[in-house]
């Protein structure tokens, strides 16, 4: 398996940096297979994010986090960009696991690794701002207002053929446009 994908969050469209970033996966050795904005109904975020960040969310947290999910994911378009790695790319890892150090591993895009989306384009305006609310094992801190860390991609094969799918089949009313880059 060589494929995954990456999701541009609202605030990365909103802030402009959307080629930036694409740019970025393309020259870590990501080839775009299909990419298109999409408007994201509250349910399909919900369905999106349940099994694999909902569900494993402490359930005293659970509800806060994805009222969070949905009001940030709602508030705006999303680039859906489905990629799979240039065959001339050698990798020790799973192409999940390069993907998510191209994307930045850590929740906080602050706490996250120099070169990563997450940290390149962090908004320098929040770093440090975030409120934590507890620190669970397994599973992390858990924050108490919206992170915008502007990227996702899968972190396994099952998170992403199930999110992939919903994506994938979407129904064409969310669908926005196809991504032309230069």
């Amino acid at each position: 398996m060589n494929k995954t994908f990456f999701l541009l969050k609202p605030d990365c469209l909103r802030r402009g940096i959307i080629n930036d970033c694409y740019n970025k996966l393309i020259s870590a050795g990501f080839i775009v297979e299909k990419s298109f904005l999409i408007n994201l109904d509250p349910r399909i975020i919900k369905s999106l994010y349940y099994p694999f960040t909902l569900a494993n969310c402490p359930n005293q947290f659970r509800e806060m986090k994805e009222d969070h999910i949905v009001k940030y994911l709602s508030s705006g378009l999303i680039a859906y960009i489905k990629v799979c790695l240039n065959k001339e790319i050698f990798i020790k890892s799973s192409i999940f696991e390069f993907a998510r150090k191209i994307q930045g591993e850590d929740y906080y895009p602050e706490q996250c690794e120099p070169g990563s989306i997450r940290y390149d384009f962090r908004d320098p305006m929040k770093d440090g701002t975030w409120i934590i609310l507890e620190y669970i094992p397994n599973f992390g801190n858990v924050a108490g207002e919206i992170v915008y860390n502007i990227v996702h991609t899968p972190a396994n094969f099952q998170e992403y053929q199930f999110q992939s799918e919903i994506l994938d089949n979407a129904p064409n009313k969310f669908k926005k446009k196809h991504i032309n880059h230069a």
